[in-house]
């Protein structure tokens, strides 16, 4: 780095790319810049052992509310990612999620991801 030169502030840090596999550590390094959103929260929807809220069983959408919110609390002590599946359907059990998400303290971000049936989530 050369003097006066600054740190890029989007990019990803060691700790959030640690025991991704060698494609998508490299992902991660880019010649530039890019936003938080595009960056870490698509590397970890690659990720192995990013755990997963599995919410599109649940008939009863204040059931699966409070499930979520379990789990958000719980997984955020130990994980910096997880991932929701909350289904496609008629998009109820989705958006009642997002607005859990976007309510959520813990929650500093979420994308909905390509298939549209889940999404990832940054703690």
């Amino acid at each position: 780095m050369t003097k006066g030169a600054l740190k890029n502030p989007s990019a990803p840090t060691a700790d959030a790319v640690r025991g991704l596999s060698p494609p998508l550590q490299a992902a991660t390094r880019r010649p530039f810049p890019l936003c938080m959103t595009e960056s870490l929260l698509h590397v970890a929807q690659y990720h192995e052992d990013i755990p997963v809220i599995d919410l599109h069983y649940f008939s009863n959408i204040q059931s699966a509310l409070d499930e979520l919110e379990t789990h958000l609390f719980l997984f955020s002590s130990e994980h910096t990612y997880c991932r929701i599946i909350h289904g496609i359907g008629s998009g109820a059990m989705a958006q009642a999620v997002h607005d859990v998400l976007k309510k959520n303290p813990l929650v500093l971000e979420w994308m909905e991801e390509e298939t549209g049936g889940s999404c990832i989530v940054r703690f």
